[in-house]
This record gives structure tokens, C-alpha cells and sequence, in this order.
């Protein structure tokens, strides 16, 4: 996937070798409203954003994985993956952190370095 600042685009190798590519249109959010650029809410804006282009990537991938019909991931397969997908990345890179920070400052504040 290749985002760019007014269209995006996905390309996959389907099982037979051959390229499927695809554009769409960006319609960005921080275009319609001013408040949307100030600089703490452009990032957020700008992470969500992305976040959603990715998601529609991956079941532009997902949809062509399979050469038959049954090889081929169902929408409710591919939600779920999409959901799994996004709820380890949660675990892994927020719930995680702060788990092994709150641990550590907890062991360092009662063991202080004499």
C-alpha cells in the first residue's frame, strides 16, 4: 500500500503470479475542517486515517488470496482477523509498556541503588 497526498493505492500478487492494483481517491478529513490541522489532532487524524486505509488493504489482499472460491477468506474471517489484528497490536504496544514500566519503577522505588 502507498499512500500518497491525494490518493492512495494497494497492489497484490494474486497465487497465479500476476499483479492486481488498485487506486482510490484520499478524502481526508483534515481538508474539510480547519480544526482537524491544529497540531496534536492532525497527528491523530493522520494516525487514524492511515490506520483505516490499512485495514481496506488488507482485505484488498485478503479477498485475492485464494486461486478457487474456498480458498478464498470470508468477510466474517476476514473482520476477525482484522479485530485480532488490531487487539494484539494494542497488547503488544500499549498494554505491554505500561505493564513493564509500572513494574519496573515499582521494583526500582523499593530497591534503590546505595
Amino acid at each position: 500500500m502507498m499512500r500518497g497526498k491525494f490518493n492512495w493505492a494497494v497492489a497484490v500478487r494474486r497465487p497465479d503470479g500476476e499483479i492486481h492494483s488498485e487506486e482510490h481517491d484520499l478524502v481526508s478529513g483534515a481538508a474539510k475542517h480547519a480544526w482537524m490541522r491544529w497540531p496534536i489532532v492532525r497527528g491523530c487524524v493522520a494516525l487514524v486515517e492511515t490506520l483505516s486505509l490499512a485495514m481496506k488493504a488488507f482485505s484488498v489482499s485478503a479477498s485475492l488470496m485464494g486461486e478457487t472460491e474456498e480458498e478464498q477468506l470470508s468477510s466474517k474471517e476476514i473482520g476477525l482477523t482484522m479485530v485480532l489484528g488490531a487487539g494484539l497490536a494494542i497488547a503488544f504496544f500499549i498494554v505491554l509498556p505500561a505493564v513493564l514500566t509500572t513494574l519496573i519503577a515499582g521494583s526500582a522505588a523499593s530497591h534503590p541503588f546505595r
